[in-house]
């Protein structure tokens, strides 16, 4: 089947464990189908095969490293298929794929926080102040 409009996810990680954004982002992708649109998702993990359904593709770049995410190949994978979708939706803050996003994808992305900006995350003083130096130089 031939979908006239084509997006892609990337999220650091779909293991299930890993909690519940992996999961709502494929019933997303699912949803997306019914409604004309393929919907691909694209993970930086490494050695992971989750697969929800068939009708979803994912794209393992099995290349990350350290604890936010950084991926050579997510790079050329972005340079390379940047044309090829219509939406970039990136699943994560203080990310190394929305600095990525940012630079490559210039204003052809949108960033699905997941509850990354609720209160509770200003309750550690070093941590926000770090995500603090973070957002304004990158993420905003």
């Amino acid at each position: 089947m031939t979908f006239p409009i084509k997006v892609v996810s990337i999220i650091d990680s779909v293991k299930l464990k890993d909690g519940g954004p992996s999961h709502s982002l494929a019933d997303i992708a699912k949803s997306n189908l019914y409604n004309n649109i393929s919907h691909d998702i694209v993970h930086l993990g490494s050695g992971e095969n989750y697969k929800y359904s068939d009708e979803i593709k994912y794209i393992n770049l099995n290349d990350r490293y350290f604890k936010y995410g950084v991926s050579i190949k997510l790079i050329f994978w972005l340079i390379k298929n940047r044309k090829k979708y219509k939406k970039f939706f990136i699943h994560g803050l203080w990310q190394f794929q929305t600095l990525i996003a940012r630079i490559i994808l210039k204003k052809n992305y949108y960033v699905f926080t997941h509850g990354m900006l609720d209160p509770y995350f200003g309750k550690e003083n070093i941590k926000t102040l770090k995500k603090k130096i973070y957002w304004y130089f990158f993420e905003r």
